[in-house]
């Protein structure tokens, strides 16, 4: 080089190779439009281009942008940034040539020459030095130095190109290509990570009821087969739950109510990133049931004859949630079947039995109970009732023979008769007398009756036989033993 005229030490420079790196952000969706950056470094300085090309799955490729000159990015370079110095600039100085001129003779200095100036005394001054000075009183001088061949750092400055891509729905990759004056080249992709694949959804319905523990939902993500970075955002009804980007999730807070339960997986690379949303889970929160309200209670006490059909009991309530359901007891043991808000209790034999029912509202696994009143049925017997017709107690009509119609009054009759025969005297031939139908009333007929009992209590006549009778027909009573007194 130094045949040439060429100085390495100032005119010949290291080349660093090509790189390219390419940046997008946004979400790689099919139909969305992301903002691509590639950056060139190394290379030679101002002579770097930049190209994109689209790629698809089986390799076809489409320029989506040309070669076009690298530029300062804006976003990236600095403001204070000076001008790169060119590698073969000469030093400044009138008898300097420039960077590229020949030799013409021995008086010609070489190209690190640097003019110098004598001193007085006849040596060779030192390098003349940019200084700057400070007056600090006296004449007194504060200088600082600046070497003349010291190089200032240049602040770093990115080139390269942007362009904004709309993603395929065909699975294609962005590339960007680099290339200098050398046509040496290299290049950088990116494209849509793989989607997150959930091996194990969350979805489901679960029933809890307030106060119970709320379940853990949980997601299995099958590992990237292109090391993107994955992450999670779980959802609740539809909002993102804060601080919930774990692979598992236990909400919190939530009122009653049905609430909607996701996770968005999403994984990311190169500033791209794909999303997996999960399948939906269904929390069913239930209110805690309430005591249930008794609106129409059981009677106190009912009595009944062995035989009867006794009226229904019947208990009425109302809740303000939760489901009713009923149990009914007797003697304190419940009854079989009877699980209703009404009962027909038993009188089939006497006794006395006491009931009531207990009410349950009932929601989920939450339940709350209230217990009737105690209502008493007492059944008796048909002989012990005097109510009843046909029992002691209402007078039971007499046995004996009854050949009239029973709704015709009685009517007392005394025949004599002697000791030795039935009715053989007073011209009775013994039996039963019938009487012709007088026509008396009901009213005449019964004080009459009274009367005749009276006169018999007080009557002792030996073998004497008392008739009654009734219009159409005779009864007759069994003989009474008495007396006969004067």
């Amino acid at each position: 080089m130094s045949a040439n005229g060429l100085d390495p030490a100032t005119q010949l420079k290291p080349y660093t190779a090509l790189t390219a790196n390419l940046v997008a952000t946004g979400a790689a969706l099919p139909g969305n439009t992301i903002h691509a950056v590639a950056t060139v470094t190394g290379g030679v300085p101002g002579e770097q281009q930049v190209r994109f090309v689209e790629v698809a799955p089986d390799g076809t490729e489409t320029v989506v942008q040309d070669w076009t000159d690298a530029s300062a990015l804006p976003d990236q370079a600095s403001p204070d940034a000076e001008v790169e110095t060119t590698p073969d600039a000469a030093p400044t100085g009138d008898a300097a040539p420039t960077g590229d001129a020949a030799p013409t003779g021995d008086a010609t200095p070489s190209v690190d020459a640097t003019p110098t100036t004598e001193s007085t005394d006849g040596n060779p001054a030192a390098t003349p030095e940019a200084t700057s000075s400070q007056q600090i009183g006296d004449g007194l001088e504060l200088q600082a130095q600046t070497p003349a061949d010291a190089v200032e750092t240049e602040q770093p400055t990115q080139y390269g190109q942007a362009i904004d891509w709309t993603v395929p729905d065909n699975g294609s990759t962005l590339r960007a290509d680099v290339r200098d004056i050398t046509l040496l080249t290299a290049s950088a992709s990116v494209g849509a990570p793989e989607p997150p694949q959930i091996l194990a959804n969350v979805g489901g319905n679960t029933t809890i009821t307030e106060g119970e523990a709320i379940p853990v939902y949980s997601v299995d993500v099958a590992e990237p087969s292109d090391h993107a970075t994955i992450t999670y955002q779980w959802y609740v009804d539809g909002a993102a739950a804060e601080d919930a980007t774990e692979r598992t999730f236990s909400p919190s807070d939530l009122a009653a109510g049905t609430h909607e339960i996701h996770v968005v997986v999403q994984a990311a690379l190169d500033g791209l990133f794909a999303q997996t949303t999960s399948s939906n889970a269904y929390l069913t929160i239930l209110a805690k049931a309430e005591v249930p309200e008794i609106t129409g209670d059981l009677p106190q006490s009912a009595k009944y004859t062995v035989g009867d059909t006794p009226t229904a009991l019947v208990v009425a309530a109302t809740t303000k949630v939760g489901t009713l359901s009923y149990q009914w007891y007797a003697n304190g043991t419940a009854i079989d079947g009877a699980v209703g808000p009404s009962y027909v209790p038993s009188a089939t034999a006497a006794g006395t039995t006491e009931y009531w029912v207990v009410i349950t509202s009932t929601n989920g696994t939450s339940t709350a109970s209230v217990r009737s009143a105690t209502t008493t049925i007492t059944v008796v017997s048909a002989e012990s009732n005097p109510e009843q017709p046909g029992g002691s107690g209402a007078g039971s009509q007499p046995t004996g023979e009854d050949t009239a119609d029973n709704s015709s009054p009685l009517y007392p009759v005394v025949s004599e008769g002697n000791a030795g025969g039935e009715g053989s005297a007073g011209g009775n031939t013994g039996g039963a007398q019938s009487l012709p139908d007088t026509g008396m009333s009901a009213t005449t007929g019964l004080l009459a009756a009274a009367l005749a009992a009276t006169l018999l209590g007080l009557a002792a006549i030996s073998r004497k036989r008392t008739h009654f009778y009734r219009a159409g027909g005779t009864v007759r009573l069994p003989e009474p033993s008495l007396r006969r007194t004067r």
